[in-house]
Order: C-alpha cells, then sequence, then structure tokens
C-alpha cells in the first residue's frame, strides 16, 4: 500500500577512492560503469561485479532511499525506528525497478502471546511515510536521479 506523506529527497556523492574503503565501488567514466564488490569474506572483498552506471543507480538509489525513508518515518511518528528495505514493486505497481518498503511488525511467541508490539499503528505508518524518496546519486561527475516510489506494510511474525 502506498503511504500519504509528503516526499522527501536525498543527495548523495560517492568517492571513488582506489580499493573500495569508502563505498565498495569503483567507477569508470569512460564506458560508464561500476565495479562493485558484491561479495565479503572476513571482512575484506571476495568478489566484484560490474554494471552499467544507470543499473547500478537504479539499485544503488532504492538502497540510499530506504535509509532516508526509515529515518524520517521514525522522525515523524517520534519512534526510535522503523523496519526498511527494498523489494520488487507489487503486481499492481506502474513502476519498474526495485522499490522501497517501510514496515512495522508484531511478534508472537510459540503460544501466541504478544512478545512485541509494532511501534506505530497502521494508520500512522501510511500516514507518516514518505509517499517517494527523490534520490540523485553523484559519482565522479555522473549522475543518476529517480523518484523511488514507497510502500508500507504491517507484519505478524511468529517465533518458531
Amino acid at each position: 500500500m502506498r503511504p500519504d506523506g509528503e516526499p522527501v529527497s536525498v543527495d548523495r556523492t560517492i568517492t571513488d577512492d582506489p580499493g573500495y574503503e569508502q563505498d565498495n565501488v569503483e567507477h569508470f567514466p569512460q564506458n560508464k560503469t561500476v565495479r562493485y564488490v558484491s561479495h565479503m569474506s572476513g571482512g575484506e572483498p571476495a568478489a566484484y561485479d560490474t554494471w552499467s552506471f544507470e543499473e547500478w543507480g537504479r539499485i544503488e538509489s532504492a538502497e540510499v532511499g530506504a535509509t532516508r525513508a526509515r529515518t524520517v518515518t521514525a522522525r515523524r511518528l517520534g519512534v526510535e525506528e522503523v523496519g526498511s528495505g527494498m523489494s520488487s514493486p507489487p503486481d499492481e505497481a506502474e513502476t519498474e525497478g526495485l522499490v522501497i518498503t517501510v514496515q512495522i511488525s508484531k511478534t508472537l511467541s510459540r503460544d501466541g502471546e504478544v512478545v512485541s508490539w509494532p511501534v506505530a499503528t497502521f494508520p500512522d505508518l501510511k500516514g507518516a511515510a514518505p509517499r517517494s524518496v527523490d534520490v540523485t546519486l553523484s559519482i565522479e561527475g555522473d549522475t543518476f536521479s529517480r523518484p523511488v516510489p514507497v510502500y508500507v506494510s504491517y507484519s505478524v511474525m511468529h517465533y518458531d
């Protein structure tokens, strides 16, 4: 379900430092590609992949946007934290690429007892979460921008 909150924006400049230390990416402006660390082992890069700058931007924008949506929603609700993530859009969505999800949940024990309550009601979450996050990413003079749609959800989790 789409939320009703005012949209927000975020700009992020990624530094292409040697060795992937800061952002785990290496940018190749000559062919507009980004090489990134796709797997870590023992705290060190173990595997790399390369994507077009646009393909990388579509994924990275959802990740950056999810962090912004989570922070803004929690602040608007007056709580410490809400959950967030990225997912494929729902079937009925009129968008392509990853979208942002902001969620709250209730956790139940094996016996059905409430272990933790959600930090807000679903109607409050729907009113507080931004409808979208306008994300602009910049790296070495190349820029990628897109509005990333936000969806909200409520779940009940059970301990096994």
